[in-house]
């Protein structure tokens, strides 16, 4: 099993490789067996996830566990929720508080 393969889950920050969102970090609300959905709650809404290839994406071991559990009960999360995590997560990286991430 592979470090994505562990990372990989409904409710997991991920950060885009490549495209015009470079660098920028996102849910994931969904994946299959090349691809993820994702959503920020501000351009991309859950509504309309982003279909973005795992070899695009670092997954990073953050989690949005009140996202996770949305989506365990079979539920879209909301554009509000998603970005408030997503700040959340960059107001830690940008102090550099996170471990383990690349």
């Amino acid at each position: 099993m592979s470090v994505l393969d562990e990372r990989l889950a409904p409710g997991s920050i991920a950060i885009s490789r490549a495209g015009r969102d470079r660098n920028k970090a996102f849910i994931v609300l969904r994946f299959d067996d090349t691809c993820a959905y994702l959503a920020d709650g501000k351009l991309r809404k859950a509504a309309k996830p982003k279909k973005k290839k795992l070899i695009h994406l670092t997954v990073t071991s953050a989690k949005a566990p009140k996202v996770a559990e949305v989506l365990a009960r079979g539920m879209l999360p909301a554009d509000s929720l998603l970005a408030e995590e997503i700040a959340l997560y960059d107001s830690l990286r940008k102090k550099g508080e996170l471990s383990g991430e690349k």
